[in-house]
């Protein structure tokens, strides 16, 4: 059997740059619908913005439901739960014109799960990480509905 590949990364450092590196498009990708730089000026940003927020959304919800875990309890049916509500919801966020907004909406409500948990003085390394990844997510999204809505006046 071969060894397995070793980055030296600890799971807080790979947890904490992969949340990073998903956030980024969420917080810049509008940016270019403000000044396309020459890019094709027909490019639907605000759709490749909002995809890039579902796929923050959904690996964030599956790596913390993930870290969850709880032995001997019903984690795996909650977790399951949780997964396919806020997939299903993502998926119809992405459909509908106010999708920007629940997906925003969603990213409070997953922040809020990290929030709960923290206040219940969960002492897990990656509840504030999940914790500002998803608030930072939602603001971000938030704001620049507003940005982009002055925009379009």
């Amino acid at each position: 059997m071969s060894e397995p590949i070793k980055t030296g990364l600890s799971p807080q450092a790979s947890y904490a740059a992969i949340s990073i590196a998903l956030l980024l498009p969420v917080l810049a990708w509008p940016l270019q619908s403000l000044h396309d730089g020459g890019l094709n000026p027909g490019a639907a940003y605000h759709n490749l913005w909002l995809m890039s927020a579902a796929a923050l959304l959904i690996c964030a919800v599956t790596a913390d439901s993930i870290l969850l875990y709880r032995p001997n309890s019903l984690w795996p049916f909650f977790a399951s739960a949780w997964i396919l509500l806020i997939s299903m919801a993502t998926s119809t966020a992405l459909r509908l014109s106010s999708g920007a907004l629940i997906l925003a909406l969603l990213f409070a409500a997953h922040a809020l799960r990290s929030a709960l948990r923290l206040w219940s003085d969960d002492k897990s390394w990656w509840l504030w990480l999940a914790w500002s990844r998803d608030s930072i997510a939602s603001l971000s999204i938030f704001i620049w509905l507003f940005v982009l809505a002055g925009e379009q006046v």
